[in-house]
């Protein structure tokens, strides 16, 4: 399970470094079996346990911008290390268990890193010693084991005076991760003057997000003819 992160670790030394590379993958893999007897706060205290364990979190922040360079969930692009951070699916806070599993790390973008914190959205429960896979009923969109674009459709309309960003479910998993987290993120990354047009074209767009049941096609065109109406 572990394989291919313990790999991009030892990357953080060159091949010929062979003694230091056996030793960051020994006490790596110490830090994975804690995780699994359930210690708290392992993410925390890896980084502060110098000098291997700020090596090991480059590693995994190395292995988790391979898997992808935008943000999981509002799909930003992440240009830089100042704005990305690893975010895990299920709360490490509430499944420690899971504070290394490949599949709960995601890159993640500040501000949504910041709004998610340590919610969780899933019907997974901490008592779990198994990773649920891809078929599991999880409840919300997945950003390691569901596609994207099968379940969330975003929205982007940027003009000289505003922007607006918003995402609209495109499956039940896709609804709950828009009601209960991708909302959050709309609201806070839209920026609008103090224009009542505008905030009520916003409004509407907020409202889109919730209506699943409508045929989305036809109302996203509405809404869109509405923000354009109003710049």
């Amino acid at each position: 399970m572990y394989d291919d992160l313990l790999d991009e670790i030892k990357n953080v030394y060159k091949e010929n470094q062979k003694k230091r590379r056996d030793a960051i993958s020994i006490f790596a893999s110490g830090y994975f079996s804690r995780a699994q007897a359930n210690e708290q706060r392992l993410w925390s205290k890896l980084y502060d346990d110098t000098p291997l364990g700020p090596k090991v979190h480059n590693g995994i922040r190395n292995y988790v911008l391979k898997t992808s360079v935008r943000c999981a969930y509002c799909q930003d692009r992440i240009f830089h290390n100042a704005n990305f951070n690893i975010d895990h699916v299920l709360p490490s806070a509430i499944f420690p268990q899971f504070t290394f599993t490949p599949q709960n790390l995601v890159a993640a973008c500040v501000t949504c890193n910041a709004i998610k914190k340590e919610t969780n959205f899933y019907t997974a429960t901490s008592c779990m010693s198994q990773y649920p896979l891809a078929n599991y009923s999880w409840g919300s969109f997945h950003p390691k084991l569901h596609l994207y674009n099968d379940h969330i459709r975003m929205i982007f309309i940027h003009t000289n005076h505003f922007a607006v960003r918003a995402f609209m479910g495109k499956s039940p998993e896709g609804v709950n991760l828009c009601k209960n987290f991708l909302k959050e993120v709309t609201e806070f990354t839209t920026k609008s003057p103090a224009n009542p047009s505008i905030a009520h074209a916003v409004d509407s767009l907020q409202n889109f997000i919730s209506s699943y049941a409508i045929q989305p096609g036809t109302n996203l065109q509405n809404i869109l003819n509405q923000l354009i109406k109003y710049v």
